[in-house]
């Protein structure tokens, strides 16, 4: 059975340092967080980052193994 694949894109804030975006699909590794693991961005010391976004989320998509995910800016995620 043929199944799409689901396209996500990660908007990514103000810029590519941590603390600027919320880009845990493309920066991210897999953490605790809350007694739930998913995939999260970590500081230098494997503690949850501090993140900016104006539209994040979209990591439960990718556990389904349907997705690609590609980065935009905060403009580009409003227009869309």
């Amino acid at each position: 059975m043929w199944s799409p694949v689901l396209i996500g894109v990660e908007p990514m804030g103000i810029g590519e340092n941590l603390g600027e975006h919320a880009a845990s699909l493309t920066y991210g590794e897999e953490g605790v967080m809350h007694e739930f693991n998913s995939i999260m961005l970590k500081d230098k010391d494997g503690e949850p980052a501090p993140v900016y976004s104006v539209g994040s989320g979209i990591d439960y998509l990718n556990e389904i193994g349907r997705t690609e995910v590609g980065l935009c800016s905060d403009e580009e995620a409003i227009k869309i």
